[in-house]
């Protein structure tokens, strides 16, 4: 993954470049002029995307004599899913001791009762903009037909 590093310049003070000028979030203002390295901000992609071919159909023609004309369902768009999960882990331990003496004789009694309750919640979601349409090929004859289509799948570590 490649980071890309830039400075941010003021629209109004064409000579001032942004900059962060301590650890607290209020440290951040616009410094004039000179060259300084905390006026490069590092731009890292929220996503990354991957890349494959499908094939959408494919019919050989090449024994045929006369043309066919085959219809196929093509949905275009865009399916975003997301996924959380939250783990509660809840530990219950119980002791009791109790002790006995009479005359010189002495005795003690002791019980212990551990237990743990877990939970798992998760909650998905899928938004879906896309839209189903039907497509006709006409296959010549004697032509070996395939129709392939590019599939892009983002990932990221940030949630949301």
């Amino acid at each position: 993954m490649e980071i890309i590093t830039m400075k941010i310049k003021s629209c109004r003070h064409t000579v001032d470049s942004l900059a962060k000028f301590d650890n607290r979030d209020k440290g951040v203002g616009f410094k004039a002029r000179r060259e300084h390295e905390d006026q490069h901000w590092k731009f890292v992609p929220r996503h990354t995307g991957a890349v494959r071919t499908e094939t959408v159909f494919h019919y050989d023609n090449r024994q045929g004599s006369y043309p066919i004309t085959k219809s196929y369902e093509v949905t275009k768009g865009l399916i975003r899913s997301s996924s959380s999960s939250v783990r509660n882990l809840i530990t219950l331990t119980l002791s009791l001791e109790a002790s006995v003496e009479y005359m010189a004789v002495s005795a003690t009694v002791a019980a212990e009762f551990h237990t743990e309750i877990e939970t798992t919640t998760t909650h998905s979601t899928e938004s879906s903009w896309s839209k189903t349409e039907s497509i006709s090929f006409t296959i010549p004859a004697g032509k070996n037909y395939k129709v392939m289509q590019h599939v892009v799948s983002f990932s990221s570590p940030v949630p949301g």
